[in-house]
């Protein structure tokens, strides 16, 4: 989306190249038109040069009709694929620059009319079909000039109409804060440095998972594009907008500030012997999540020429991922959600046309309605304690999960047959008011406190966390309990407890992971892991097995230190704790 050079030819050879790229790449989803400035003489602030723009639009309208052919009538509508961001009004909460808003979006509009009427006189001349003239305007009414959004902004309702708010992917958390950007022509979202875990990052301390969650949230949010503001970021940002050249392309990891990752998807072939550039593990995520968002876009499709909801399902597999905008999975649950949507799309596209259309979720009941083609007969597993009611076509099939582990069951119709399973599960996020409530002290005095992330100086999250401050001990371990309805909660059901800590030293720390059963006397050890400074992720599977030998949890033990001897002064944080049960 750069070009410095606004000759006609330059501008000419713009609109074309874009088209060149599109016609090697058909899954190149958007390119960016070029943005030139100027100051505004009535106001004195810097603005859009909208003649200049404008001549870009021109240019990529004279491309789309050259493309036409007359005996089938249609062309490539290049301006289809056409986006605007204006570098000067990025971030405008942040940066302070709301009041050039208005005069952008002004000299936007104008382009937009202006190009719209060239568009008219173009076509009439070189005989396009009407059809296809309409097909461009149409393009031309959405195209979109995007303004990234740090906080919810409600724009002057003559702006709003003009401009599409791009906000973070963090100001989709609650169903309120959606609405904001429903009646939106478009709906974008973006990351950059900010936010941070739980939500959705690319960024190189944050899980895999996370980067492949957020086109799972566009596909269930109607969310049309990720703006994501550099993929090829190979200098370090030093402050006041300056740039350094940097020496080790794959060692140093923070390029933009308080993120590591942020900027940068691909790497340098060159020092492995190759030309083309290398992706990043992140990258092939969201390749990953790309394709099933995919996945969702055909089942949406063939759930729509059946007649069926989709709504409900997405949302009851997609929380296997997340929670609003919160990611709250492992890579297993992962793999299951992924799995779930395949076997949803197969079921559509039978000669059967199963699928879940809705989900009624009270307390530990669920109802699902199952729909299919008529003649159909539906079965579920003997003695699966799952409850059928309904007839040829139409099920509802109710189990409670607190005594069924998953939805089973198989249509059927002449011989031919579709088999469908989801595990129950339900995911507990435990934050540092509930975690506090929960700590106890256990060897070493011990000082607890709620704080900001930020008032610590602590990168990678903007939640509260728990601060643990151990006094010097002598001959003693330094370690806290973690008992009441936490504890109490954890059993047989429990698949995974994930708790985030953060080690402030430069040097590694121990930490041992005790569980107390109510049957036995002594405590025993679950985990025993080294914390790395900065941010560790622990990860205890398989606590259900554990469970199903000793019963029910009394407490767990966080132990920072490996044998009793003398320590000084220690301090760690806890971030969130989550349960994940099935």
């Amino acid at each position: 989306g750069n070009d410095s050079n606004y000759s006609d030819e330059s501008i000419a050879a713009y609109a074309q190249k874009a088209y060149d790229l599109l016609q090697e790449n058909p899954k190149m989803s958007t390119f960016a038109v070029p943005t030139p400035t100027m100051t505004d003489s009535s106001t004195g602030l810097p603005t859009l040069n909208g003649s200049i723009f404008e001549k870009y639009l021109h240019a990529i309208i004279d491309v789309a009709l050259e493309s036409y052919d007359a005996r089938t009538q249609t062309g490539f509508d290049l301006m289809s694929y056409a986006i605007c961001t204006v570098s000067i009004i990025d971030e405008p909460d942040l940066n302070n620059t709301l009041d050039r808003v208005p005069g952008v979006a002004n000299q936007f509009e104008n382009a937009i009319s202006g190009s719209k009427q060239y568009l008219k006189a173009q076509a009439n001349e070189k005989g396009i079909s009407q059809a296809f003239a309409d097909e461009i305007e149409g393009s031309l009414e959405d195209f979109p000039l995007i303004v990234s959004m740090t906080t919810a902004w409600a724009p002057d309702e003559e702006v709003a109409d003009i401009i599409t708010s791009c906000p973070l992917i963090s100001l989709y958390d609650t169903a309120a804060q959606r609405d904001v950007y429903a009646q939106q022509q478009q709906r974008w979202i973006y990351t950059c440095n900010q936010p941070t875990s739980p939500y959705p990052t690319y960024h190189i301390d944050d899980t895999l998972v996370s980067a492949r969650s957020l086109s799972w949230m566009m596909s269930e949010y109607d969310i049309t594009g990720n703006f994501y503001w550099a993929a090829d970021l190979y200098q370090k940002y030093v402050g006041s907008g300056t740039y350094l050249p940097i020496d080790d392309y794959y060692g140093t990891a923070e390029r933009y500030e308080r993120a590591n990752g942020d900027g940068y998807l691909l790497y340098p072939g060159a020092p492995y012997g190759m030309d083309e550039p290398l992706p990043s593990l992140r990258l092939e995520a969201i390749r990953d999540g790309a394709e099933e968002y995919e996945l969702w876009y055909a089942l949406h499709e063939n759930y729509e020429q059946a007649g069926y909801d989709w709504t409900d399902i997405q949302r009851k597999v997609s929380s296997l991922i997340y929670q609003n905008a919160k990611v709250v999975s492992t890579s297993e649950r992962m793999q299951l959600a992924r799995q779930a949507v395949i076997s949803l799309l197969e079921m559509s596209e039978s000669d059967l046309t199963v699928g879940i259309t809705d989900v009624v979720e009270s307390g530990s009941s669920v109802t699902y309605t199952v729909q299919s083609a008529d003649g159909c007969t539906l079965t579920v597993p003997e003695n699966s304690g799952i409850a059928v009611s309904g007839s040829s076509g139409r099920w509802e099939l109710t189990l409670d999960t607190s005594d069924v582990e998953a939805l089973a069951f198989t249509v059927t119709k002449e011989g031919v047959s579709e088999t469908f399973s989801l595990e129950e599960s339900s995911i507990r996020l435990i934050g540092a008011q509930e975690l506090s409530g929960a700590t106890a002290q256990g060897g070493g005095t011990l000082l607890k406190e709620i704080v900001e992330a930020s008032s610590e100086g602590i990168p990678g999250t903007e939640e509260e966390l728990l601060k643990l401050t151990f006094g010097a001990v002598t001959g003693s371990n330094q370690y806290v309990t973690i008992g009441g309805d936490i504890a109490s909660s954890l059993g047989e059901g429990t698949k995974t407890i994930v708790l985030t800590i953060y080690n402030p030293t430069q040097k590694e720390m121990p930490l041992r992971v005790t569980a107390k059963f109510r049957t036995s006397t002594y405590a025993v050890s679950i985990a025993h892991e080294t914390l790395l400074p900065g941010w560790n992720t622990l990860e205890i599977t398989d606590l259900s097995l554990t469970a199903a030998y000793s019963g029910a949890i009394d407490s767990l033990g966080l132990y920072f230190t490996d044998l009793a001897d003398n320590y000084g002064e220690r301090t760690v944080y806890l971030g969130k704790l989550t349960v994940y049960t099935f």
